[in-house]
């Protein structure tokens, strides 16, 4: 079955953010990668999250996208998007 992915409000906003060249890659890469596919933890440049419960990234150049993977639903939840050196701060539970 394959998975679907959904864009939380703040991960919208940090998207827009970044810049409409690097916005465009990024949203197009999870087009690409992640929508639709049969497991997004075994799509390149993948990694678990630590202290995350179902947390994972996916490196996209300097970028990195942070969502979790609810198996149940099928449903990966983007939760932030933003440069290597500051997205990992703050992050959820």
């Amino acid at each position: 079955m394959p998975y679907k992915v959904v864009w939380t409000k703040r991960a919208v906003k940090e998207l827009t953010s970044i810049g409409r060249r690097q916005a465009m890659i990024i949203a197009s890469w999870v087009n690409e990668n992640l929508e639709g596919c049969e497991n997004p933890t075994r799509v390149g440049n993948c990694a678990k999250l630590e202290g995350v419960k179902d947390g994972w990234r996916w490196r996209v150049g300097n970028h990195r996208i942070l969502g979790r993977v609810i198996g149940d639903e099928l449903v990966v939840d983007i939760f932030k998007v933003g440069n290597r050196r500051d997205v990992y701060n703050k992050l959820p539970k």
